[in-house]
């Protein structure tokens, strides 16, 4: 499920067994701040109906790897997001 600041599309990934698609992450100074909370929401959803929450499935957007380092700061890496290029 495509999410981007509000955590709509983090819950319904949560309720559904689906992946989060985090598409504000590196676009909009809102979005990466909202990972952890979205993350949150997430797990909370998945708790709800039964289901463990794998953070392995979270899938974040990026610009080009160039721009990569800028976008590591203590939220991401407190949110236990990875980063990978594909």
């Amino acid at each position: 499920m495509a999410s981007a600041v509000s955590p709509t599309g983090a819950v319904l990934a949560g309720r559904h067994g689906a992946r989060t698609l985090s598409l504000a992450a590196a676009a909009d100074p809102a979005g990466h701040a909202a990972l952890a909370a979205n993350w949150t929401a997430h797990e909370r959803a998945c708790a709800d109906v039964g289901r463990d929450a794998d953070r392995t499935g979270m899938c974040l957007t990026y610009p080009p790897e160039e721009h990569i380092e800028v976008l590591i700061r203590p939220g991401l890496a407190g949110a236990g997001v990875g980063v990978s290029s594909v």
